[in-house]
């Protein structure tokens, strides 16, 4: 069913625009306790490509109404897959219940001011780090990259994005679409919906890296310059078999004969080549850029 419905709607753009329609609409707002939306960025890059290899993009623009854009890389990556204007309806709405709860104390007109604001700024600063300087260049450019997505889903909705490690397809995408939607409409317990600890962590939420475990294993590790500490905390970042969170966590060494050290270079020789001017200054400091230096 997911997959039909993208075809569905690629197929009712193509024919909308023979028969004369210039502006398509995307929306989502049709949800209910029987019917979920497609998530909306394959629905619009899936109907920005089709349009492509039918050779129709042009002659129509794509306008999306979602309730999924909330914060500025949602809108970046909506407009670098072909998205041309973005209504976001319920990032909106939620403003404007924040405004009448007195959790913002500014009208409402102001305070939809500064979110566009912050937003357009936002989408400026990912623009000028790729040298655009106009959000029609960034428009459909998709200059991204993906991780964990498979070739389906790159063919279908991302075609030309670059994706070295392959990933979930559009069944894993539907079961996690189909499990917030009934965590939504089923439970009518949960007023809340749980935030999933996507930015930071949350004891029922994604595992992270750093947690209070090893945070607290660190922090003991250098208070004490405790090493059996340390041992403790590397072992939990570097041993991800049970929560694999970073790419190398998929990955195992292979038993190999050792190399003799005569046939490694030494230390000395691989100093010299050390480059420490790419790095950020901003991000380390001009006393740290300067020990690294020297």
């Amino acid at each position: 069913g997911f997959k039909k419905a993208i075809k569905r709607i690629c197929q009712e753009t193509e024919t909308a625009i023979k028969n004369g329609y210039t502006f398509i609409l995307l929306t989502d707002r049709g949800i209910s306790s029987k019917y979920m939306s497609l998530p909306i960025l394959l629905a619009t890059a899936a109907v920005h490509h089709h349009l492509v290899r039918k050779q129709l993009r042009t002659q129509a623009s794509i306008l999306v109404e979602t309730a999924e854009a909330r914060e500025v890389a949602h809108f970046a990556l909506l407009f670098g897959y072909g998205a041309d204007c973005i209504n976001p309806y319920l990032a909106l709405a939620t403003i404007e219940k924040m405004v009448e709860e007195k959790e913002i104390n500014v009208d409402y007109e102001t305070a939809q001011k500064n979110y566009f604001k912050a937003l357009e700024k936002g989408i400026l600063k990912i623009l000028s780090k790729m040298g655009i300087s106009t959000l029609q260049s960034y428009k459909g450019a998709q200059i991204f990259e993906a991780l964990g997505l498979d070739k389906e889903v790159i063919e279908t909705c991302f075609s030309g994005t670059v994706s070295r490690i392959g990933g979930i397809g559009f069944d894993l995408i539907c079961q996690d679409t189909l499990k917030r939607h009934q965590k939504a409409f089923l439970n009518k317990e949960l007023l809340i919906l749980p935030s999933g600890g996507l930015y930071q962590w949350k004891k029922d939420g994604e595992h992270h890296l750093w947690n209070p475990e090893t945070i607290s294993l660190l922090q003991e590790a250098v208070r004490n310059n405790d090493y059996k500490k340390y041992i403790e905390f590397s072992k939990i970042i570097n041993e991800q078999e049970e929560h694999p969170v970073t790419l190398r966590g998929l990955f195992n060494f292979k038993k190999r004969k050792s190399i003799p050290l005569s046939e490694v270079e030494p230390a000395q020789e691989i100093f010299r080549r050390f480059v420490t001017g790419a790095m950020s200054f901003g991000s380390i400091s001009k006393e740290a850029h300067e020990t690294i230096a020297l």
